[in-house]
């Protein structure tokens, strides 16, 4: 019995022995891996320069172990269309390189060696956008005709000749058109886009990939036709008394007009000069009795109506015309007392629709009453303004003012409807106000109503 103790007692104490030598040679401390590859570069990142938008920064860890990266950027998700392949050296990391803009990049990493074999690939989680970011060239129009525009911008940066296209978009909606600037555009700083319409404005970009270099609204010419052309004041006059279509060349020196009574359906379109200047015309129009074509319109397209300090534009002072429309387009209305349309006769005149579209109002003195001021028997179905720039406004001047007896229905400002009606014993007149500066979107009037002297 006390031989097994003593036995036992022997077989533990070796045991321990063993165990503590093994321990000993398991748990020595390494300082040094000796590796037949190289460890996976790790934190991949990528970061856009946000005063360019094209550079980027790659960056990942560096391990002591690697000689150089393998850097391979691709612009599919599928990595299989490679855009940069460069081996970067340890100390150049992180790596910035410029690339294209408006583009997303992916990207994978490689830890190289002279001594071991190449890291596995690693591979960056997501992808990286570019952008573009470009001083503005201050983009000008030099010449136009009736389906281009030709344009200039600065040379006055490095980066000028950094242009993609140009688009010409069309305000009112429609066809945008895009001209892919060559090499030859882009040395020069100019350019022509081609196959746009007639008396039609855009807005036409400079662009860099997605980034604006410059922007200019601009007109097209009128679609000069078979219209007959006018060079002098006598011949304007002469036209205005006849009637027809008629195609005002540009001139320099005003045209005088006086104070016009059409007397059938009339069409006036102005020659847009080169920097979009139009004709000037000097007077006015009166609707009289010597309008006898019912249903006619008139037109009036590119032309810089001059009042001379007379009351407004258009004036019923007689008779009782039936007119189908009367349009301004693109015009300019300067140096009238009052403004747009005066109808105060006990004649009763008629008109479908009085618009006003993409016309400059200024210089307007505010006195003499109001800018559409309808007074007695006036029926206009609608008064549309679209797009117009009226400025400034001399308070207690308005817009529109309309007297009348009965139901009617006014839209106007601001979205707001306005609906009056002699049971609700309102005034018998409205007054419409205008602010300091009024860009108007479209907003059509309808206003139908007589008054009877009270």
């Amino acid at each position: 019995m006390k031989l097994k103790s003593i036995l036992k007692a022997a077989w533990v104490v070796v045991a321990g022995a063993f165990f503590t030598a093994c321990a000993s040679e398991e748990f020595k401390e390494v300082t040094e891996l000796s590796l037949q590859r190289c460890l996976e570069p790790q934190n991949l990142s990528a970061r856009v320069d946000a005063s360019t938008g094209d550079n980027v920064t790659f960056g990942w860890n560096v391990n002591k172990d690697a000689d150089a990266y393998n850097l391979v950027v691709y612009n599919d998700e599928a990595m299989s269309h490679e855009v940069l392949n460069v081996n970067v050296e340890p100390g150049d990391v992180p790596y910035t390189v410029h690339l294209t803009a408006d583009e997303k990049y992916y990207f994978k990493v490689q830890a190289l060696s002279d001594s071991r074999q190449p890291s596995l690939w690693a591979v960056y989680d997501g992808n990286v956008k570019t952008y573009a970011v470009k001083d503005n060239l201050f983009l000008e129009v030099l010449d136009r005709s009736e389906t281009s525009i030709t344009l200039q911008w600065s040379k006055e940066v490095t980066d000028f000749k950094e242009v993609t296209h140009i688009e010409a978009a069309p305000v009112k909606g429609g066809k945008r058109i895009e001209k892919e600037l060559s090499e030859t555009d882009a040395s020069a700083a100019s350019a022509t886009i081609d196959g746009l319409a007639p008396s039609t404005e855009y807005q036409v970009t400079l662009f860099y990939y997605s980034a604006s270099r410059g922007t200019v609204d601009a007109w097209t010419k009128a679609e000069k036709g078979s219209a007959t052309v006018i060079t002098t004041s006598d011949e304007l006059k002469t036209a205005v008394v006849t009637g027809g279509d008629y195609y005002l060349a540009y001139s320099e020196e005003p045209y005088s007009m006086s104070t016009a009574k059409p007397v059938a359906s009339l069409s006036i379109k102005g020659e847009l000069g080169a920097d979009g200047s139009k004709p000037v015309v000097a007077g006015k129009i009166e609707l009289t009795a010597d309008l006898t074509e019912s249903g006619a319109n008139l037109y009036f397209e590119n032309i810089k109506f001059d009042g001379n300090a007379g009351s407004r534009i258009v004036e019923h002072t007689g008779g009782s015309p039936v007119i189908g429309r009367i349009d301004f387009v693109n015009c300019e209305i300067t140096n009238f007392l009052a403004g747009f349309f005066y109808g105060n006769q006990n004649d009763v005149i008629k008109i479908g629709t009085l618009k006003f579209d993409s016309c400059d109002m200024y210089g307007i003195a505010g006195s003499g009453g109001d800018a559409v001021d309808i007074r007695k028997t006036t029926e206009i179905d609608e008064i549309a303004f679209v797009n117009n720039t009226m400025y400034p406004y001399v308070v207690p001047y308005r817009c529109f003012r309309c007297h009348q007896d009965r139901a009617y229905r006014f839209r106007k400002q601001y979205g707001q409807e306005h609906r009056h009606d002699r049971r609700w014993q309102q005034p018998r007149y409205l007054r419409h106000p205008c602010p300091a500066r009024y860009d108007s979107e479209e907003q059509s009037v309808p206003v139908r109503g007589r008054r009877q002297d009270r």
